[in-house]
């Protein structure tokens, strides 16, 4: 019996064709990446206030292994305590070069930990006059709950997913375009309700959101004005 060359197959082909471009664009990317420089932040993230309106904190620093896994260029890691005794984890990080390393979504850490995600839902809070899309996710392990929201900053712009700009990250990067993203993550235990929590997640963001604008980088690539126009 002859055996199929399944070299001669229009989807092996399709395959190799896919393998070549994959490979050829990674290339292409590691060309600027060579030289390039971080777009580097207006101020550093540790300078970000203790006191966030009613919220105190303190900084809880990352394991070696848990900030080489994130990859950020930069991180802040902290636990607020309100005036009213409710607790919140914040997670700031930044890539300054989005092209090459990018935030990881959260729920694959959470599960990872034996986390079991309960919800997800968008949402949008309303802070210093700016509308910020957020992702809200509860989790459960064992008999405790924890209120999760997380979203991003994509080059001045509060987003919920930097999913859909990756195309674009490749492109400016081959013009020699820089861009930057910083990711927002918190987490706080659900006491009473679930409600409370991302009340108190959504508290803490709206709180953070002027001043975490101070850390924006100084320029940002201007080929988005529309989009961008009223946040700068």
């Amino acid at each position: 019996m002859t055996p199929r060359l399944v070299s001669k197959s229009p989807q092996f082909a399709c395959c190799v064709v896919l393998m070549y471009l994959t490979a050829a664009g990674y290339h292409l990317l590691a060309q600027p990446a060579k030289n390039a420089e971080l777009l580097p932040l207006g101020r550093p993230l540790d300078t970000l206030p203790m006191t966030l309106g009613r919220w105190s904190g303190a900084d809880v620093p990352l394991g070696e292994r848990a900030i080489l896994a994130t990859e950020a260029d930069a991180h802040i890691s902290r636990y607020y305590t309100s005036d009213t005794r409710a607790e919140a984890f914040l997670y700031v990080c930044y890539y300054g070069a989005p092209y090459l390393r990018w935030p990881h979504d959260p729920s694959v850490c959470y599960k990872a930990g034996g986390w079991t995600r309960l919800s997800n839902r968008t949402g949008t809070i309303t802070a210093d006059g700016r509308s910020i899309p957020v992702n809200n996710l509860l989790f459960e392990r064992t008999a405790e709950q924890k209120a999760v929201q997380h979203w991003y900053v994509d080059t001045d712009v509060p987003v919920s997913s930097v999913e859909p700009s990756k195309l674009r990250y490749v492109k400016d990067a081959l013009q020699e375009q820089q861009r930057y993203v910083l990711q927002v993550h918190i987490a706080s235990p659900v006491t009473s309700s679930a409600e409370k929590a991302f009340a108190n997640c959504d508290d803490l963001a709206a709180a953070l959101w002027p001043e975490l604008r101070k850390c924006f980088p100084k320029a940002p690539i201007k080929d988005d004005i529309a989009r961008i126009k009223d946040d700068v």
